[in-house]
């Protein structure tokens, strides 16, 4: 069987066609379609007429079918979730935030398999962020000073009782309910940088969000890192904007990418229907322990604040490593960066800041307060 590649034109993802995958694939076609993910990240597949079964097949020829921790499966399946939104409904987009797949799990997935079942007419657009394409266009000094860094990930901030998704939204009527534990507070260390297995090329991983501190940094310095680089990973030169349409299945690649989902289309259904590729099948019936009960804040470091000539910036050196860490916003400028830490939300306002390079926030934990910077005047990460 002979496929068609068309690439986006956008900073990643591909169309492909020539495949009927309510069929088994022969292995000449998966090595073809493996190779198109692995050079585009972002596959969509039109026209396809899914069934459950149909889905699951073509999830086990990149990987494994796995439980997903936090969310429960559709009736009379264990490996297949609904993503789902009714025309009346009033509750915050799902997933509106940039995140990885299950960056928190000890042994995260490789990618995830979405089916669009219901589509709406406008808007529902999927926001993928290629990490290849933002770790390569950093200068080469900034690339040394985040390689070897090792980031706190954790679900607290979303399904935690506390959490985004938990006791507070229990009212919002939201179609979707996941599954809300102290199990979220557990917390898995991984390189902030990764060397993608199916191409070779280095990627950033993860975000701000799922991501929750540094290892060996302070968390102040640590957060200031991530919620500076999250604003870097998702430039507009590094974002494929996807259109959806019914019958259409999407793989992505977590290893390579950030994605979120987009509203727009309020007074219309929205379902489609998720598997997730792991490694090796994951079962989340058991409560898995946390590799680390807290993140070791400051283990190392010292930490100083420059004069407000440039604001907010931040020089974090480490002895044991020798490098240095210098921390300037890559937000636009004249803007304030403002961080939700209970909902992993990151928003831009306007609006000058009141907080000084004196005056470090947030504090070093997860709590419902909103920290506010202020923003320089240049991109060093440019330099």
């Amino acid at each position: 069987m002979s496929i068609s590649v068309k690439p986006s034109g956008q900073a990643c993802g591909a169309e492909v066609t020539g495949v009927d995958l309510r069929r088994p694939l022969d292995a000449g076609t998966i090595a073809a379609i493996g190779a198109a993910w692995a050079a585009h990240h972002v596959l969509a597949f039109p026209d396809q007429d899914l069934s459950d079964d149909d889905l699951e097949r073509f999830t086990t020829y990149f990987g494994a079918l796995g439980d997903d921790p936090y969310f429960n499966p559709v009736a009379g399946r264990r490996y297949v979730a609904a993503i789902e939104r009714r025309a009346d409904e009033t509750s915050s987009i799902f997933a509106e935030s940039w995140h990885c797949d299950w960056s928190f799990s000890k042994q995260p997935p490789i990618g995830t398999c979405l089916y669009g079942k219901t589509i709406p007419p406008v808007g529902g657009d999927t926001l993928f962020a290629n990490q290849h394409a933002a770790y390569a266009a950093l200068p080469p000094e900034r690339q040394r000073l985040l390689d070897g860094l090792n980031v706190v990930h954790s679900a607290v901030a979303a399904y935690s009782p506390e959490g985004l998704y938990g006791q507070a939204d229990a009212a919002s009527g939201r179609t979707m309910t996941p599954k809300i534990s102290e199990e979220a507070r557990a917390r898995e260390i991984h390189p902030l940088i990764q060397t993608h297995a199916g191409n070779g090329q280095k990627a950033i991983y993860g975000c701000w969000g799922y991501s929750i501190g540094v290892e060996g940094m302070a968390q102040d310095v640590a957060m200031q890192l991530l919620t500076e680089l999250l604003a870097w990973q998702t430039r507009p030169e590094f974002i494929y904007v996807h259109k959806w349409q019914p019958g259409m299945l999407v793989m992505w690649d977590n290893r390579s990418l950030l994605h979120r989902a987009t509203g727009g289309y309020d007074g219309h259904a929205r379902l489609l229907h998720r598997t997730t590729i792991w490694l090796e099948r994951v079962n989340y019936g058991h409560c898995h322990q946390a590799r680390h009960s807290g993140c070791r804040s400051g283990t190392g470091s010292s930490v100083s604040y420059a004069p407000s000539s440039r604001p907010f910036q931040i020089s974090l050196t480490n002895p044991k490593s020798s490098r240095s860490f210098r921390s300037t916003s890559l937000r636009p400028e004249g803007s304030t960066l403002k961080i939700n830490r209970r909902s992993a939300l990151v928003r831009s306002k306007c609006h000058r800041s009141s907080h000084s390079a004196s005056d470090p926030k947030p504090e070093g934990h997860l709590d419902p307060a909103i920290a506010t910077y202020r923003v320089p005047t240049e991109d060093p990460w440019r330099s």
